[in-house]
């Protein structure tokens, strides 16, 4: 759920040398597992990466549309308290 007070920062996460050999190591066993080449499994990890991306859009615009209904009914609180004066 998002906030809209005492958000963290979030984290820069960086990439390393290690990160890397760590990837095209798993990216060969699959590979050799699945008999498909080596840039047919980076074709696959493409597909995952955006489908990720969109579930991360999809969670974003929850957090937004529960963010934007609290807000609302603030206000709908607001405008009640200034038709009564």
């Amino acid at each position: 759920m998002g906030t809209l007070h005492s958000q963290p920062e979030r984290k820069p996460l960086r990439i390393t040398n290690d990160d890397m050999f760590d990837e095209i190591r798993d990216i060969k066993i699959i590979s050799e597992v699945t008999g498909l080449s080596f840039e047919q499994v980076l074709s696959v990890y493409k597909l995952l990466e955006l489908r990720r991306k969109n579930d991360l859009y999809l969670h974003n615009g929850d957090a937004f549309d529960e963010q934007i209904s609290g807000i609302g009914s603030i206000l709908e609180k607001i405008a009640t308290q200034l038709d009564r004066s």
